[in-house]
């Protein structure tokens, strides 16, 4: 069995800042085999503005996994799907992605 953090539950949910801003802190994903395929480390994401929702997968900065999973191969820019490395430290990885939802 793998052991977690105290009261972590696996999802959670946060508002942003009235600058659209938002934080949170969770585990380091790991892969994990999905049909015949071995996805690569990655987050779900969800964000619902007033109109506009996105639903998205964030990958993690510098794998190499990531070109063999077949959603991150699907985007049309999987670029875009990268968060910006801000601060890597031995217990602490610090990323930084932004999304902008048209209508709000």
């Amino acid at each position: 069995m793998a052991l977690v953090l105290p009261g972590f539950a696996g999802c959670g949910r946060v508002r942003s800042a009235n600058d659209g801003s938002f934080a949170f802190d969770t585990l380091v994903p790991g892969g994990y085999e999905e049909a015949s395929t071995r996805r690569a480390p990655h987050l779900h994401l969800q964000i619902s503005g007033r109109f506009d929702r996105l639903v998205t997968q964030l990958f993690l900065p510098g794998r190499r996994d990531n070109a063999r999973d077949p959603w991150f191969r699907a985007a049309l820019d999987a670029r875009l799907l990268i968060p910006t490395v801000r601060a890597d430290g031995a217990d602490r990885l610090v990323l930084e992605w932004t999304a902008v939802l048209r209508r709000g």
